[in-house]
């Protein structure tokens, strides 16, 4: 990143890691080389009464916008390496995790008056949070627990959003989250919820001990 001359970066969002709907080269040998690159979860659905992914659809550290912010907020240019050396390995197994970053260009007194202002940087839920009413709900299980929903007499279910995995919006209190990525779930688990539950009356997943292991949930946060 480089601005021009008299100005400075400051730093809306990023991560490193995966997000969904984004798409990454597969990094070649030769490049690696080159560059030197050497437990808890839970079932979350939200819904109204009225294709299984190769990899997580969403994992990332909230820290990595931290050292992002460090490395780079009120510098003329930044050069950071999306390597796990630096950023750790919020994504095991997967070996495609990426970095974005959003920022502008700001000269000195107006980057200045910014940094004054209370800037949110509040990472955006999964599933965008919906206040409970006659007609629609929403609900998470952490494990161990049994997860269902029943709708009234006449009315069917309508999944609007749902997943299996971690929100960083969203902690179990018995959860123990050290060195677990911030965020982490494969659009998988919405594909299997809408399976077993879209415009039934009732439906349940049976998540004790895990979702994983009794109701056949993939476990995107390996370790976890």
């Amino acid at each position: 990143m480089k601005c021009p001359a008299n100005q400075l970066i400051h730093i809306y969002a990023g991560y490193y890691g995966i997000q969904a709907n984004t798409q990454v080269f597969k990094i070649s040998k030769k490049l690696c080389l080159l560059f030197h690159i050497k437990n808890c979860k839970i079932l979350y659905f939200k819904t109204t009464c009225s294709n299984n992914a190769v990899q997580p659809s969403m994992c990332y550290r909230r820290s990595s916008l931290d050292k992002i912010i460090q490395l780079c907020e009120n510098n003329q240019t930044c050069v950071i390496q999306a390597t796990t050396n630096y950023f750790g390995d919020p994504c095991l197994g997967v070996s495609n995790e990426q970095m974005f970053i959003q920022y502008q260009c700001f000269d000195k007194s107006t980057l200045s008056q910014l940094n004054s202002c209370n800037t949110s940087r509040t990472p955006s839920y999964v599933c965008n949070a919906i206040t409970n009413s006659s007609s629609q709900f929403q609900q998470q299980w952490c494990e161990p627990s049994i997860a269902q929903i029943t709708c009234p007499i006449n009315k069917v279910i309508n999944i609007l959003c749902g997943y299996y995995g971690i929100d960083i919006n969203f902690k179990c209190s018995n959860g123990f989250y050290t060195g677990s990525p911030d965020a982490c779930w494969g659009i998988d688990s919405y594909q299997s919820i809408i399976s077993s539950c879209q415009k039934k009356r009732t439906c349940s997943f049976d998540g004790n001990p895990s979702f994983e292991s009794s109701s056949g949930f993939s476990n995107w946060c390996p370790g976890i």
